[in-house]
């Protein structure tokens, strides 16, 4: 079984991939990591959300919806990853 670092990383690399190093290099203030903490869980999932303008009137907690987002689910006992594009909402599909 994978640990806890090793899963974050090998999903933050798919959503990399997934939104291309130049739009994240552009917007990345504007990004959010959201991660499972339960690293049994099969698939452990990875999304980043991503907005092209700052949210007004943000919340913590509010459930406001961000623009995009990219989701890979991975299994924490081989690291195989599986690009989630069916339920992921990016820049290149508008």
């Amino acid at each position: 079984m994978l640990n806890f670092e090793e899963l974050k990383s090998i999903g933050v690399k798919a959503v990399r991939e997934m939104y291309g190093e130049e739009f994240l290099n552009k917007y990345k203030p504007e990004t959010g990591l959201c991660i499972d903490k339960d690293i049994t869980r099969n698939p452990f999932m990875v999304a980043v959300t991503a907005d092209t303008k700052p949210l007004k009137n943000f919340r913590i907690g509010d459930e406001t919806p961000s623009e995009f987002v990219a989701i890979a689910l991975i299994n924490p006992k081989t690291g195989e990853v599986h690009k989630d594009y069916a339920n992921s909402r990016l820049p290149s599909a508008k």
